[in-house]
Formats: structure tokens, C-alpha cells, sequence
């Protein structure tokens, strides 16, 4: 098994490696262990080339087998992440020697030590969590409507 961080953001989508599961648009699909294991080795490499025989070593412990294994784990990947193969934004093929997970601009930021806006980090929420928010939102809205309307009544009884 690949260990890494409990989570991370990737091209707008939060992976959370613990429970093998990426939040997409709030909802949260699952991964196989291996699907995890080969996103993780791309992670820890990512914009440099990983070649299949070092995929299969690492996440099945066989450089030789199970090639079908990593390109059905590949293929989910890019269709979780709407990735299209001939015109790649996430896992890039190499022709002849491996894949790379390509670099945006949020994960660059992170690297960089850069803080990434507040959206960013919304857009991964979850919808509960997005919900939780929104309703603190309106409490806080509401709780300042009143102040405000007490403020004023006090005035208007002060004239």
C-alpha cells in the first residue's frame, strides 16, 4: 500500500487518500486501492514522467504484471477527472515510457507556498459542508439585520 498525506487538491477536485475517495462538484466517488495507489505515485512525481514498469512495481509489486490492471486505473482516473487523453489537462501519456500527472495552477500555488484563494478551497467542500456554510452565512446576515433594527429603534426612541 502507497502512503501519503490525508488530502489534497488536484485540478480543482479534493482526494482524500485516507478513504479512497475524490470530491467531485460535492459528491464523492470512490477509488479502488490500486486507482488510489497510481494516482499517488503520479502525485508524488507529478511533471515527471512515471514509466508503467515503475507503476506496476510500486502499486502491485510487479514490474511485469497486471499491465491491464493500470490501464483500466489509468482510464478511470482521466474519466474521474474528465481528462481526455488526446488533448490531456491531468495524466499525460509518454509515448513509450510512462505517464505524468501535469501541474495547475492550485497544487503550483500550494508547492510554491503560495496561499490559494478562499474559492478554491469552497469549490471542495462537499454539498453538506457547502450547506453548513451557507446556513452560518444567513445566521450571521440575519443576526446583523437584527442589530442593526434594534439600533435603529433605540435612535428613533432616543428623538
Amino acid at each position: 500500500m502507497i502512503t501519503g498525506s490525508n488530502s489534497f487538491d488536484l485540478h480543482g477536485y479534493k482526494v482524500l487518500t485516507d478513504s479512497n475517495e475524490i470530491i467531485v462538484d460535492g459528491d464523492v466517488i470512490r477509488l479502488t486501492p490500486k486507482e488510489k495507489d497510481v494516482l499517488l505515485i503520479l502525485y508524488n512525481n507529478r511533471g515527471r514522467t512515471v514509466s508503467r514498469s515503475q507503476l506496476l512495481e510500486t502499486a502491485w509489486g510487479d514490474a511485469v504484471g497486471n499491465d491491464l490492471g493500470l490501464t483500466q486505473a489509468i482510464s478511470r482516473l482521466r474519466q474521474i477527472f474528465k481528462d481526455d487523453p488526446k488533448q490531456p489537462k491531468v495524466i499525460k501519456t509518454i509515448p513509450k515510457s510512462g505517464y505524468q500527472l501535469l501541474t495547475d495552477t492550485h497544487s503550483k500555488l500550494i508547492h510554491e507556498g503560495k496561499k490559494p484563494g478562499i474559492f478554491s478551497y469552497y469549490r471542495n467542500l462537499s454539498k453538506l459542508e457547502r450547506s453548513g456554510i451557507k446556513v452560518i452565512l444567513v445566521l450571521i446576515l440575519l443576526l446583523l439585520i437584527l442589530l442593526l433594527v434594534t439600533d435603529i429603534q433605540i435612535r428613533v426612541e432616543e428623538l
